[in-house]
């Protein structure tokens, strides 16, 4: 016996739905390694939400310099991606760039830093 014909109620409909959400979805990732970045931002959204206020984390304003009020979701750990929602911030777009950009010039720096030890030591032996 089939049931064409036969129309699924709502709650039978949502029912379905549910049962493939989450970790009972068969695409469900459990290894961070195994993540693409898309999706560690999308877990992340799901557990750390928007401000309600609106405010960027960073420069703690509605809107950036810009006018923008658009917010991103921002790796602050330099860029080692994690599914803890305290490694991620709002920031205007304005405010994303500029922190990567800081982020950017201490790793640079550390770099340098690192390089002219190396030099130094190459040069002592």
């Amino acid at each position: 016996m089939t049931k064409k014909g036969y129309k699924l109620t709502e709650a039978h409909k949502k029912a379905i739905g549910d049962a493939q959400r989450g970790e009972n979805n068969n695409n469900w990732q459990t290894d961070i390694k195994d993540m693409s970045i898309g999706t560690i931002h999308k877990r992340v959204r799901m557990i750390k939400l928007k401000p309600v206020d609106g405010k960027c984390e960073y420069c703690h304003k509605v809107k950036s310099k810009y006018g923008i009020t658009k917010l991103h979701l921002v790796n602050i750990r330099d860029h080692y991606y994690t599914l803890n929602p305290d490694d991620y911030q709002y920031m205007h777009p304005a405010c994303h760039i500029e922190h990567q950009n800081i982020s950017r010039e201490k790793r640079k720096s550390q770099l340098d830093y690192w390089l002219r030890q190396q030099t130094i030591n190459l040069k002592s032996k």
